[in-house]
């Protein structure tokens, strides 16, 4: 009898083991207070179809920011999933902002050669318009969501915002090693003895079309009215640390607000992560809570 009353107890947490897994799978998997939702699709352009993975806090009921996250590879690689092909994961950060109750969102994006200059750009500001229309479904603040991208992605994200109108720019950009000055960035790359890949992503030398170089160069873009942006670079890596420095020079004669982290070595982009999180946190918090 007890044994029979055992295997009745044991069928009846599997079954509802299983319950609960399917249940978990169809709405997403969830850690630590963080739902995950994969594969949402954001646009669909031709016959590619965009998407992105979703990192949602708890719900607290009031409308939280929210963070798009643009990943890196040169414009020509790379997927949601990391910073870069061989960099770290994206989801470990996106887990630490949805645990500060950020909204974070982590986009794939058309890349070259197959699309140029400017798609990725579109589609960036195409999650970010996303974002903002989902704001009641997932209890965004539109007005406080920012971009956040690693080497070309930073690029991307600093182009993004800078090139929004006013009423669809984010709160703030965030790039770690994007290159800003794109014809510089060609020259030093060409210096090196390295394979110029810029040319994959706008599809020309600058000789032959400077007007291209300067429309992808954030550094050719800022206002007076441009969202507050935070650069970080390595002293001795792939993106000068020039990059960086004439980017913010930039952003000072036009009074825009911004911060410079400079991070020794060699490390790029999301290798020097541990290194500029903390300031990158910062510098999100204090764009949030002035909006």
């Amino acid at each position: 009898m007890r044994r029979r009353h055992a295997i009745a107890t044991a069928a009846l947490v599997a079954f509802v083991s299983l319950f609960s897994v399917a249940a978990a799978a169809d709405r997403g998997t969830a850690k630590s207070d963080v739902t995950v939702l994969r594969g949402l699709v954001y646009r669909v352009v031709g016959d590619q179809t965009l998407r992105l993975d979703a990192y949602l806090p708890h719900s607290n009921g009031s409308p939280r920011p929210a963070i798009v996250i643009v990943h890196g590879g040169g414009w020509r690689s790379g997927t949601r999933t990391t910073f870069a092909p061989g960099e770290s994961n994206v989801e470990s950060t996106a887990r630490l902002f949805a645990a500060r109750g950020w909204a974070t969102f982590s986009i794939d994006y058309r890349l070259a050669p197959a699309s140029r200059f400017p798609a990725q750009v579109s589609d960036v500001q195409g999650a970010l318009a996303w974002v903002r229309r989902n704001g009641v479904r997932y209890q965004i603040d539109p007005a406080r969501v920012a971009l956040l991208g690693a080497s070309a992605g930073g690029n991307l994200a600093v182009l993004a915002a800078l090139t929004s109108t006013s009423d669809s720019a984010p709160a703030a950009a965030v790039s770690w090693s994007g290159p800003m000055d794109l014809t510089s960035f060609y020259r030093a790359l060409a210096t090196r003895g390295s394979r110029p890949f810029v040319v994959d992503y706008l599809g020309c030398v600058p000789a032959a079309c400077p007007a291209r170089y300067r429309d992808a160069s954030p550094a050719d873009q800022v206002t007076a009215t441009s969202p507050p942006t935070l650069l970080a670079n390595g002293t001795n890596e792939i993106v000068p640390l020039q990059q960086a420095i004439k980017m913010a020079a930039v952003l000072a004669a036009k009074h825009v607000p911004h911060a410079v982290v400079i991070v020794q070595g060699s490390r790029h982009a999301a290798d020097y992560k541990p290194a500029v999180i903390g300031r990158t946190i910062s510098f999100l918090v204090a764009r949030f809570t002035t909006r």
